[in-house]
């Protein structure tokens, strides 16, 4: 049986291999190719200690074998090959968490307020005319009334609001969104339905730290706060338009 090293120069590991693992198909791995990028197979190695100093050189500090076919080796005494790498084992046993590394309990709270701002309408050449919407990041919400009286709502995030609103009002050939959106609201409105927009004009991050306002600028913040509003909007009896 032979063997090979994977190392991962992204995340900073490396994995030993049996060359007939599925991961490794003789080190072309699960896409054919060998060497991606983010890292490259060393081998073939006639047995799992050259491997094992193979994977060692990489001076990665992640080193492990594979959980897959190494660990999972059949031990039988039908199988001496399995039982060699098996008793090697030993050599790349998982070292014990450092001790500045502790389990550690995360808790935050997270408070938003949606402020009416306008209503979307048809203008006089049947497009959709949104309300002035600031040009800085926020979430932005989409309340409409169907003519009989059913409420369903769409909540969102961009960097740019006024940006979104103008992509909503002259969507892109290759804008499947805000194709969806604005055929959507223009087929309500010519129904007789209703739509009014909603920005969140606070949102403050709560811990024992105490609470921050929510930066709008960085968009990990500003989907945190869209994927609150969407799952409060499922849990309600409004319907939802998010997908």
């Amino acid at each position: 049986m032979q063997f090979w090293v994977y190392e991962n120069t992204i995340h900073r590991k490396a994995r030993i291999h049996c060359s007939d693992c599925s991961f490794c198909a003789d080190g072309r791995g699960i896409h054919g190719g060998g060497e991606t990028i983010s890292g490259k197979w060393y081998g073939p190695c006639s047995d799992l200690r050259s491997a094992t100093a193979v994977a060692q050189n990489t001076r990665q500090p992640d080193i492990r074998p594979c959980g897959v076919c190494i660990g999972a080796a059949d031990v039988s005494n039908s199988n001496p090959g399995a039982i060699e790498i098996n008793s090697s084992l030993e050599d790349l046993a998982q070292p014990e968490p450092w001790d500045w590394d502790r389990r550690e309990e995360l808790a935050c709270s997270l408070r938003l307020n949606w402020v009416p701002a306008d209503r979307v309408i048809l203008d006089a050449t049947g497009k959709l005319h949104f309300p002035t919407a600031p040009t800085s990041g926020g979430l932005y919400r989409f309340k409409t009334k169907y003519p009989d009286g059913r409420f369903a709502v769409y909540v969102g995030e961009s960097d740019n609001l006024r940006r979104r609103f103008s992509n909503y009002r002259n969507p892109g050939p290759t804008q499947q969104t805000s194709l969806r959106i604005n055929a959507w609201l223009r087929e309500l409105l010519s129904s007789g339905g209703e739509i009014s927009v909603a920005l969140v004009d606070q949102a403050t991050m709560s811990s024992e730290a105490g609470t921050a306002n929510a930066n709008f600028s960085q968009k990990s913040v500003r989907r945190l706060f869209e994927q609150l509003a969407i799952s409060v909007e499922h849990a309600s009896e409004i319907e939802s338009l998010n997908r």
